[in-house]
């Protein structure tokens, strides 16, 4: 499984929690999200998920890093990764449109060169992130893998 080929299988009846679990490029994702207490609510909802990689949370801005070791911070970001009740495929993220997350703020879909980024209100500039693989199909819903942290 290689997600910088812009590659990710399909996995009819493995639910996002177990999906996003057994790719070592979402490791990080994986335990953030159990030590957020998010396990379960990755398995039983229907929903998109934005999956930064490993290197995504590896390059998070110093000044935004301080405050994810709070338990209340670090939910609220990884909330900011998920859109409750709806499967987005990359065709219906639109460019220009808001999308409500899970944690009730909004992100945008913007496209450059081609590219489709789900921006977070505090991404500087240099840290948009990039679905670098999208439409990976889990049993309730879909994942698009981002090269870095959406920053709410």
């Amino acid at each position: 499984m290689n997600v910088t080929n812009n590659f990710l299988p399909s996995f009819s009846f493995i639910c996002k929690e177990a999906l996003v679990c057994l790719l070592p490029e979402l490791s990080t994702l994986c335990e953030l999200t159990i030590a957020a207490g998010l396990g379960d609510a990755l398995s039983d909802d229907i929903f998109t998920l934005f999956a930064p990689t490993n290197e995504a949370f590896d390059s998070i801005p110093a000044e935004f890093l301080e405050g994810i070791t709070d338990a209340e911070i670090l939910r609220n970001v990884l909330l900011y990764h998920a859109v409750p009740e709806m499967v987005l495929s990359s065709e219906d993220l639109v460019c220009g449109a808001e999308v409500m997350m899970a944690n009730r703020d909004f992100t945008t879909t913007t496209c450059i060169d081609n590219e489709k980024y789900q921006i977070g209100s505090r991404n500087p500039p240099s840290a948009l992130p990039k679905i670098v693989a999208p439409d990976g199909v889990a049993c309730n819903g879909i994942i698009h893998v981002v090269d870095q942290v959406i920053l709410p």
